[in-house]
């Protein structure tokens, strides 16, 4: 009996046959349908010797397709180092940056530098070592020289960690520590510094005294003032006065008249 799988779209069932009743000479019916005929004739026979010919025809293939990936990738390789090296060479004159030479502050220098490599698609990071050595001047390329056989071409971590310990600490150090020595004094003696234009100090050891060439009072007539002159010499009188650096007269001379 053969059992039924499935219908097809076309609304025809399949059936499969069990083991014993798949042999070809068994069903007549079958043998003698032009298209089983026809698909016999197209099925070419395999023996051993084709079939091992075959095998190493394939293993021959894969070894020449092997070969031919490692000449197209070495190939490659060679393309994006000529590219990478014609790269290197033209970016110092891409790069708008100035060469370190120590008196720049090298922790802004540093962080420009890495900008200025992100910014012209250099993120290979033996590249951004290699760029460097172009940016730089006087002993810091001594220094550049000297890294170069100590770290290699790999590590920019460790290439910026170098950098900003030569160049950075040794100077921000003793600036921070000047800056520190300064404050101090300052805050020590902040006593003696003005605040403002008004904090002149007095002297208390002796009083201040105007010799006058004439014993007589020299008055003046009083003249016009625009609104905005009369509002700043009220502004400055009070300032004065709350400074305690000049008083109100209390004299009654009156003005002469010309």
């Amino acid at each position: 009996m053969a059992s039924k799988t499935s219908i097809s779209e076309n609304k025809k069932t399949w059936y499969v046959l069990p083991e014993e009743k798949k042999d070809l000479s068994l069903h007549e019916a079958l043998s003698t349908k032009r298209a089983i005929i026809n698909t016999i004739n197209s099925i070419k026979p395999i023996n051993d010797n084709m079939l091992e010919e075959k095998i190493i025809d394939n293993k021959h293939r894969d070894e020449s397709d092997d070969n031919f990936l490692d000449e197209r990738i070495k190939e490659l390789e060679a393309k994006l180092r000529l590219n990478d090296k014609y790269k290197l060479q033209d970016v110092e004159k891409k790069i708008f940056l100035e060469k370190f030479n120590k008196k720049q502050n090298p922790t802004e220098w540093i962080e420009k530098f890495e900008n200025e490599c992100r910014r012209h698609k250099i993120l290979n990071l033996t590249n951004v070592i290699k760029t460097l050595r172009f940016f730089l001047s006087g002993s810091p390329e001594d220094w550049y020289e000297s890294n170069l056989k100590k770290i290699g071409l790999t590590n920019w971590s460790e290439w910026r960690k170098s950098f900003l310990t030569i160049f950075a600490d040794r100077d921000h150090i003793e600036d921070e520590n000047r800056r520190k020595d300064i404050l101090n004094l300052i805050n020590k003696y902040k006593h003696m510094f003005v605040k403002d234009k008004y904090d002149v100090g007095k002297v208390k050891s002796k009083e201040a005294e105007i010799k006058l060439t004439r014993d007589e009072y020299v008055t003046a007539r009083p003249y016009k003032c625009s609104i905005v002159d009369e509002e700043e010499i009220k502004t400055q009188v009070k300032k004065l006065l709350e400074a305690d650096l000049i008083e109100e007269s209390q004299t009654r001379q009156k003005l002469r008249k010309r």
